[in-house]
């Protein structure tokens, strides 16, 4: 081989060198000729290599695909789950919708997803929509990108959080109809301007985590095994009594918006904050709760009103006051602006991010 030769290719080999240095960067960004989708190796390789692509800021916007089915990443509503709850479908749907940001890479919704129609009913998007039986939908990919942010958070819990709500904040947006019937139902029940908000799930699930001691309000220092509903709607209640008695009289809040369908649990909640505090509930239009997409979920449905209103009155209130480890309680939090108070009573909102 002449030295002409070895020269050339030797020449080519350091371009090449640093055109695939060029593109190894992109890609890790998910843009650029040899970008990667956003798959599971992509999560995998994020995540190993200690979140080398985490942008300096985060954003609250993803890059739409100008050609719906052929986007980097599709979106859907926990479509692993179909029969899941309304916080839990939100709660995937924005976390994909957070990765995308992360990465930048181009999105569209799949035109598959099961709570697809009724989301659109209740709130606006831009984003495209592919609608094509030949486009696959990677379920499973849900899961990982939970993981993604759970483990973000266990090193930057400040930058997941405004990932988050930057994305909630963008994406979770009423129709004009959806906000005036909100709107209009919570003026009927004359909430004033500061009152504490209380999530509490039916039959909330057994000894999963443990609760805070009200003595510390939002610290943890001495725990106790949650043993119901109950057990959480009485440390919601002290928790609210404790923080009254630590702030001056005119300045005390006695009205609380109670989101809950556990007759018992809103029993022992009213006994413990006793007569001096008004609460004010939902008049549920819907009956009782199920997570049964095919009963609850369509256009119009009351169900999903009452849900939304009770999520709004949650995310308004002064103090919220819930479980992060519900689905619903991470969607209010998230929700929330920066610096409200919002306190879990078992693990942190940002110990499972997603």
């Amino acid at each position: 081989m002449s030295h002409t030769l070895i020269t050339l290719l030797a020449g080519a080999l350091i371009l090449n060198g640093e055109a695939l240095h060029v593109d190894s960067t992109q890609a890790l960004r998910g843009v650029g000729e040899m970008s990667f989708p956003l798959d599971s190796t992509w999560l995998a390789r994020e995540i190993e290599g200690g979140f080398p692509g985490k942008p300096g800021n985060p954003s609250g916007l993803v890059t739409s695909a100008e050609a719906p089915c052929s986007a980097d990443a599709f979106l859907g509503f926990n479509e692993r789950s179909p029969l899941g709850g309304f916080g839990s479908k939100v709660n995937n749907f924005m976390n994909q919708l957070a990765v995308a940001a992360y990465g930048n890479f181009s999105v569209a919704l799949s035109g598959k997803g099961h709570f697809l129609e009724t989301w659109n009913s209740f709130f606006t998007t831009s984003l495209p929509t592919c609608i094509d039986d030949r486009i696959g939908y990677d379920a499973l990919i849900e899961g990982t990108q939970r993981i993604f942010f759970k483990t973000l958070a266990q090193t930057d819990e400040e930058y997941v959080s405004a990932a988050k709500r930057a994305i909630y904040a963008t994406y979770y947006t009423y129709t004009e109809d959806t906000k005036n019937h909100i709107d209009e139902t919570l003026k009927s029940y004359g909430l004033p301007d500061k009152y504490f908000g209380v999530h509490i799930r039916r039959g909330d699930k057994v000894a999963e985590v443990s609760l805070t001691d009200p003595e510390v309000y939002a610290n943890v220092v001495t725990k106790r095994e949650m043993s119901s509903a109950i057990d959480i709607a009485r440390s919601a209640a002290e928790h609210i009594v404790a923080a009254n008695h630590r702030t001056m009289k005119d300045e005390q809040i006695r009205t609380v918006w109670l989101a809950t369908l556990d007759g018992d649990a809103e029993r022992v909640f009213r006994e413990v904050v006793g007569a001096e505090y008004e609460i004010k509930s939902l008049n549920q239009t819907a009956g009782d709760w199920h997570d049964s997409a095919q009963s609850q979920y369509y256009p119009g449905s009351a169900f999903v009103y009452d849900m939304l209103t009770d999520v709004e009155a949650l995310r308004r209130s002064h103090t919220f006051i819930g479980t992060a480890s519900s689905n619903l309680g991470r969607l209010v939090y998230f929700l929330r602006q920066p610096g409200s108070k919002s306190i879990s009573l078992d693990e942190s909102f940002l110990a499972t991010a997603g």
